[in-house]
């Protein structure tokens, strides 16, 4: 990580959102004023595993993908544990690592290489579920912050 950016202060709210705008995506509605604009709920942090794919790419189709995606597979790997399936487990869990280490979620494609593991040696049923629940909950979220991303291009 690096700087872009130094401000001094004191600084002015204008000042504060024409940085922050650089960096942050903002839904606009062409009839919302500039206060509307500004406020909290209209601006949407770009999910960071985005940042590897160049401009000239998809990324709203990519992002779509992965919502979609991600989603039929936490829902499957839900019925998995519920089911008490490991061989199903480590296949999502298989299946999933490839599709994060492609967007560059490496911790979280190291949680499931884990749970892959756990689940090949059929470790503890528990363990197994643990692991499996962390890592939904950590997909869970970036699921939401790339699906607030998108609301922003509606």
């Amino acid at each position: 990580m690096g700087m872009n950016h130094v401000m001094f202060k004191p600084y002015g709210i204008d000042e504060l959102y024409a940085q922050l705008t650089q960096y942050l995506s903002v839904s606009l509605n062409h009839a919302a004023s500039l206060e509307q604009i500004k406020s909290p709920e209209n601006i949407s942090v770009k999910p960071q595993w985005l940042s590897a794919f160049s401009e000239h790419e998809p990324i709203n189709d990519i992002a779509q993908v992965f919502v979609l995606s991600m989603k039929d597979d936490i829902e499957a790997l839900t019925l998995a544990i519920n089911q008490g399936n490991s061989e199903q487990i480590r296949r999502i869990a298989h299946r999933v690592k490839g599709a994060l280490s492609l967007v560059k979620l490496e911790h979280l494609a190291n949680m499931a290489a884990n749970l892959q593991a756990s689940a090949e040696a059929e470790t503890d049923f528990s363990l197994i579920t643990q692991q499996a629940t962390a890592l939904q909950k950590e997909i869970t979220a970036e699921i939401e912050t790339t699906s607030n991303w998108l609301s922003t291009y509606d």
